[in-house]
């Protein structure tokens, strides 16, 4: 990672889970990078800018520059194929030191319960990062996080999956 090559052993084990796995699923072989078009602010397009002059972009590029980015697009178009590379292409950033934020995927599908962050703090838990280490990249703005799912969450009874993603994301902005 730029600046930063002592990367904790088990951060390191964890960036290599995530190609392994890739190699198992064959994402990264299989994988051709979607484009996308970049929407332009209701307020600048009242500046003169017009709808043919957006600018058309890969997928990897508009990650590199917008810090917060959502994936849209109907059932079946690609977000999570789209999220699952974009986990291993940083995952082998991190690994060669082109990458200073470790990144960690997360499926909404099993989410309907507490905090986000709990809920983040499991998933990387699962995957062999301690909960100390999590907290810590976390508390050090460490952390590419990929969230699959959105479209799938669901609120009941006092449970608001939405919020607490707000709230999350809200607690951890980039300064």
């Amino acid at each position: 990672m730029p600046g930063n090559s002592n990367i904790s052993e088990s951060i390191k084990v964890y960036l290599e889970k995530i190609i392994d796995d890739d190699k198992k699923n064959w994402v990264n072989d299989l994988y051709t990078e979607l484009q996308a078009k970049e929407i332009i602010p209701v307020s600048l397009r009242l500046v003169e800018i017009k709808e043919h002059e957006q600018t058309v972009f890969d997928v990897s590029e508009l990650v590199a520059k917008e810090s917060k980015l959502i994936i849209s697009g109907g059932s079946g178009s690609g977000k999570t194929i789209t999220l699952k590379w974009l986990n291993v292409i940083y995952a082998n950033r991190c690994l060669k030191d082109e990458e200073s934020k470790i990144p960690v995927y997360i499926a909404l599908n099993l989410y309907n319960k507490g905090t986000f962050h709990d809920y983040a703090r499991k998933n990387v838990k699962n995957n062999g990062v301690s909960e100390s280490a999590f907290d810590s990249l976390l508390n050090d703005n460490k952390i590419f996080f990929l969230i699959d799912g959105l479209d799938l969450l669901s609120s009941h009874g006092q449970f608001n999956p939405y919020s607490e993603i707000l709230d999350f994301i809200t607690d951890h902005n980039d300064p």
